[in-house]
């Protein structure tokens, strides 16, 4: 049985706080997004862009979270994170994405083992 149905995706359109908005993420579409496997849940804010047509699907959103995870999984520590996707590695600002990708890569990880995480992963680099 195919991973992705086994797993609960829930998805509304919303606005967030524009205060705790950067620039990018005021002009594009915002949602709140829950995404359930093995009693567990994770519930993340997604942004599509204005060009973006359509709602996003499972894959849509949790291969974006898995290429994030897979970035700060496979960096060696948040210099060679930002050598690898062009930031400053002084910046705060990458700090912070940094550090999102990290707990987004706690959360898959506690929701999914080794194998299902595996699999997923290489699903999203093929997405």
């Amino acid at each position: 049985m195919n991973i992705l149905n086994k797993i609960t995706f829930e998805i509304e359109e919303t606005r967030f706080d524009f205060s705790k908005l950067d620039d990018w993420q005021r002009k594009t579409n915002h949602y709140r997004v829950i995404i359930g496997h093995n009693n567990k849940i994770i519930e993340v804010p997604f942004f599509t862009g204005q060009g973006w047509n359509r709602e996003p699907d499972l894959k849509d959103v949790l291969f974006s979270l898995f290429m994030d995870a897979g970035g700060y999984k496979n960096a060696l520590d948040f210099s060679d994170w930002c050598a690898n996707y062009g930031y400053n590695d002084d910046s705060i600002n990458a700090k912070k994405i940094y550090d999102t990708c990290g707990k987004i890569y706690e959360k898959l990880e506690s929701m999914f083992n080794e194998k299902e995480y595996e699999q997923l992963s290489e699903m999203a680099n093929e997405y």
